[in-house]
């Protein structure tokens, strides 16, 4: 029997499951950080938004750690170019990266300025599934 939540103020809900589909009247929202050198394993646990700052020179992500796939559920990550300044190359299936990113052209991919990626994690592999 299908029941509704309702709160006056912001409800928690720890460890809940959603067998269905789920409506959300409002915004949804992840936590982020921000990436500012080359990595092979940056910790991307609980995060939705990654930043990436070239500033200080340019970046590579041969990789990431901390993603989350399990009971049917995967990790989506929204890669974020933030600076004009130099280059941000996701490196595909790096020798050296922790969770390996596949490109869908087994191709690196360098960022334009301000542009995005969309990336999901299926248990083995970051895989690149969206421009943004």
């Amino acid at each position: 029997m299908a029941q509704d939540l309702t709160t006056d103020g912001t409800p928690t809900v720890a460890g809940a499951q959603i067998n269905g589909n789920a409506y959300i009247n409002g915004r949804v929202r992840g936590e982020r950080s921000i990436l500012y050198v080359t990595t092979d394993d940056f910790d991307v646990s609980n995060i939705t938004l990654l930043n990436v700052n070239s500033s200080g020179g340019s970046v590579n992500i041969n990789g990431l750690s901390g993603g989350y796939s399990s009971d049917g559920l995967k990790q989506i990550l929204f890669l974020s170019k933030v600076s004009g300044a130099n280059t941000v190359t996701i490196v595909h299936n790096s020798g050296t990266g922790t969770q390996k990113i596949l490109t869908p052209d087994g191709l690196d991919i360098d960022l334009q300025t301000y542009a995005g990626r969309v990336l999901l994690y299926d248990g083995t592999y970051w895989r690149v599934i969206k421009s943004a």
